[in-house]
């Protein structure tokens, strides 16, 4: 469900209020007050979305090296990144506050074209003979499968359904 521009107020409002209170669970109780959204979407949106520090920049080239270092050193055995402790370092060491999602799309999507090009220098490296079946080399086949996932999809028709029959009033949290 998205959210809209009354939402998103009552989100910031809450949030500023709560901080104030240095209440712990702040998302669970924005989430009683609009039930349409869970805690968790409320805390991703205000995090990815809202927070008034958030910078909206792309990131540079600096950023990016740093990024790669700090993953290449911190990245756990099993493949884990501790996004969260990447994300207060970035912006201490370059006075921005980045989104989650900004470092994560960063991250996997270089992760994507490492792996793209090191197929593709497999490819090129290997036998270059048709695929009997089809009669395609097997460049073809491997850039085929590569992105057979991102096949165009439908969109989906999104109608808003909106069940307020009164103004919204808030109610006292505590």
């Amino acid at each position: 469900m998205l959210f809209d521009n009354v939402s998103n107020q009552i989100i910031l409002d809450c949030v500023y209020f709560l901080e104030k209170c240095n209440v712990r669970n702040k998302y669970e109780r924005i989430s009683k007050i609009l039930p349409q959204y869970t805690s968790r979407q409320i805390r991703h949106h205000y995090r990815n979305v809202l927070n008034v520090r958030l910078c909206k920049d792309n990131l540079g080239d600096n950023e990016k090296d740093f990024i790669v270092q700090w993953i290449e050193q911190h990245q756990e055995p099993n493949g884990t990144i501790r996004w969260k402790d990447l994300i207060p370092e970035m912006e201490s060491r370059f006075g921005k506050l980045y989104s989650e999602n900004k470092l994560k799309n960063f991250w996997y999507r270089r992760k994507l074209r490492l792996e793209r090009d090191a197929g593709s220098t497999v490819s090129r490296t290997g036998s270059s003979s048709s695929n009997p079946i089809s009669g395609t080399n097997n460049q073809n086949m491997i850039s085929y499968n590569l992105y057979s996932h991102f096949l165009p999809l439908p969109l989906p028709k999104f109608q808003p359904i909106f069940r307020f029959k009164h103004p919204y009033r808030m109610n006292p949290l505590f």
